[in-house]
């Protein structure tokens, strides 16, 4: 159950935006989020923090500077972000 079930909040500002945001994050792939949410619990019992770098910021700078081709960026943001969220046993 989401924790918005039954309420309309206001933000203070683009609140359009947020209602969006919200429905979209209604409509999509329970389970998808909760595995994310699993595999992140499961992480932080081993001891494992995420990096506060952000792959997708990090690669999409690069992207724009010129630095690297959207091919590249695009898979280094999914080979971080499967390391990031891959638990080892």
């Amino acid at each position: 159950m989401s924790a918005l079930d039954g309420i309309s909040p206001k933000f203070a500002q683009r609140n359009d935006d947020m209602q969006l945001f919200q429905e979209e994050i209604a409509k999509s792939d329970q389970d998808v989020l909760a595995h994310q949410i699993t595999v992140q619990l499961q992480l932080a019992l081993k001891g494992s923090v995420l990096p506060s770098d952000d792959p997708m910021k990090e690669e999409t700078v690069k992207y724009l500077s010129g630095e690297e081709d959207v091919d590249t960026a695009i898979k280094n943001m999914n080979a971080k972000f499967t390391k990031y969220y891959t638990v080892e046993k």
